[in-house]
């Protein structure tokens, strides 16, 4: 059995004391849309956000017209066909303020390994590195540019509405909502 790899995300902190962590975001009101497990399914991710009523604007970045937010809760790599283009829906909707979004395990063994960690090549992660290996330099250079940026500006969990919402995606006690360190790191 392979040992966690050690990357953290940097963004539970700011570096300004007088700045709230980025995973405290209670400031954000609903509704917001929770979708979990993405794995590289593109069709399947699109065709969701379009029932829910976000539709693509002038650079094909998605949008509600209600302003809803979707809140992405990590394992958008491995498995399905279209990681690569996952990677860069979710980034393109965060980078504009339409999506949120938080690591998962997956997307973890991802950046470790693109970090030159070892990991093990399973559980679909060689099917995103495949995907990745089938870009040219310049394709893969972006893609692996986009998907870091977008993991480690990733906190671990977020906090949102007043405080009544806490999305993260495998758990978190209730004790350490509020807080982090890197036991509550490892933990979600």
């Amino acid at each position: 059995m392979s040992k966690r790899p050690a990357v953290a995300t940097l963004a539970a902190v700011s570096g300004d004391p007088n700045t709230p962590p980025r995973y405290d975001r209670r400031d954000l009101k609903g509704p917001f849309d929770l979708i979990g497990d993405v794995h590289g399914c593109l069709r399947e991710l699109d065709a969701l956000l379009r029932k829910l009523g976000y539709r693509a604007d002038r650079k094909g970045v998605r949008r509600h017209p209600e302003g809803r937010v979707a809140v992405l809760l990590g394992d958008i790599v491995d498995r399905g066909p279209a990681a690569v283009k996952v990677i860069e829906r979710v980034s393109s909707m965060v980078r504009a303020g339409t999506a949120l979004y938080v690591p998962g395990n997956h997307d973890e063994r991802l950046a470790a390994f693109l970090m030159g960690n070892e990991v093990d090549l399973a559980y679909g992660l060689e099917y995103t590195l495949d995907q990745l290996e089938a870009l040219d330099d310049a394709g893969r250079d972006d893609a692996v540019e986009r998907f870091l940026e977008l993991y480690l500006e990733a906190p671990p969990y977020l906090w949102l509405d007043g405080g009544r919402l806490v999305a993260v995606h495998g758990g978190l006690e209730e004790r350490m909502i509020g807080e982090f360190d890197t036991e509550i790191w490892r933990f979600c």
